[in-house]
């Protein structure tokens, strides 16, 4: 049974984040994560506080390396929404970043949104662009 393209598109956005989350010092599979995303894809997160931080996919997955060998890394995502329009589709969802398995003291909560793009058959992350905020802001 074949799924719809908005559970096709949300499977890819599920499947990122857990390839990004486990306890830190533990490996993890870049090349599984870099090939759920277009190669040229850009990670841009945004503080209140401080300016935008643009990444390749290359330096994101450079930047969650060293912050995975310190700590550890799980997500929640909620709220999560996918409109594709042929080849092209927007995405939005909540989020909430944790240090320890149990997800009992949130790192950072936000919003994010981005794109993907149908590359043959197969969805792949385009951008993403994550408000990078502090629980309870």
């Amino acid at each position: 049974m074949n799924m719809a393209p908005e559970q096709q598109i949300l499977q890819v956005l599920e499947k990122f984040h857990q390839g990004l989350s486990g306890p830190a010092g533990s490996l993890r599979d870049w090349d599984a994560l870099q090939a759920l995303a277009h190669p040229g894809a850009t990670f841009i997160c945004q503080s209140p506080d401080e300016e935008a931080c643009v990444y390749r996919l290359d330096t994101f997955i450079s930047e969650i390396e060293c912050m995975a060998q310190e700590d550890g890394l799980y997500f929640d995502l909620t709220d999560t929404n996918a409109a594709p329009q042929g080849p092209i589709a927007t995405l939005s969802f909540d989020y909430s970043s944790y240090a320890d398995p149990e997800k009992q003291f949130p790192l950072n909560q936000g919003h994010c949104v981005g794109l993907m793009l149908k590359d043959d058959a197969d969805w792949k992350l385009m951008s993403l662009l994550w408000e990078f905020g502090q629980p309870g802001q």
